[in-house]
This record gives structure tokens, sequence and C-alpha cells, in this order.
């Protein structure tokens, strides 16, 4: 057998022990989803909508958001994470003519039910007239 100068020495071996872990932990570890599947909640597929809010009803826990080509009527949960950069927000913290960005499920046929939301308003947007700050 002819050995070149890699497969001599600790090197060597060092490389063959090496390859040999890869194959066995490559072939045990379970794969990552591909970017082709769809996410789920709830056994039902997650769909994501980007649009700017026009309608609160915080007591029924509704918003309507203006989407391309329409509107669109989402129920949203007490619980649902809401995010506003990188901090957790409450609903009652979305504004009119907030761009927000909504992972949703179809709950039944017509119904829209948020499972997470963005709110993309991060002080450049609607609020207050020339303070470009929407927390007062």
């Amino acid at each position: 057998m002819i050995e070149t100068q890699s497969e001599r020495g600790p090197t060597g071996v060092m490389m063959k022990i090496l390859g040999l872990l890869f194959a066995l932990f490559t072939m045990y570890w379970p794969a990552a989803p591909c970017f082709g599947e769809p996410l789920e909640y709830e056994g039902r597929e997650v769909k994501t909508v980007t649009g700017t809010v026009k309608e609160i009803d915080f007591v029924g826990y509704q918003m309507t958001i203006a989407i391309y080509g329409g509107t669109m009527t989402l129920t949203v949960p007490e619980d649902i994470k809401i995010m506003r950069g990188s901090e957790q927000i409450f609903f009652v913290d979305i504004k009119i003519d907030d761009p927000v960005t909504v992972d949703f499920i179809e709950s039944a046929p017509g119904i829209f039910q948020v499972v997470s939301m963005t709110d993309n308003n991060l002080g450049l947007g609607s609020g207050t007239p020339g303070t470009g700050y929407s927390g007062f």
C-alpha cells in the first residue's frame, strides 16, 4: 500500500477518526425541515401576511388590516406573542396605521386567527404628528 504524507502519523489518524465521527453523526442526526415545508400550528398551515392596521376592536379581540388588493379581518387571541423590535407588547399597544406582519391560521372557513404578530412601527411611522413616536 502506498502511503502519502497525510496518512502517516497522528495527523492522518486524527483525520480518519474525524471523518468516521462525521459520517456516524450525519447518519443518525435528525434532518432539519426543508425551507419549502409549510409551518403548522394546531395541525393547520401557518400563513404570513404584511399590511397596515385599519380597524381595531379591543373588546372583541379583532383587527382589520389593509393588504394588497383589499382588507383582512383577524381574530387576536389574548395569549399570542406580539413583538415590536425586541420588546414584547400587548394587543392594546397596537395603533391604527401601524405596519404589521401577521402569522395566522384559518381556524374555520373564512375565520383567520393570529398565531404571532410583529408591529413594524419602530417610532418612524404613525402616532403623534411631528414626533415620529406612537407611544403617547
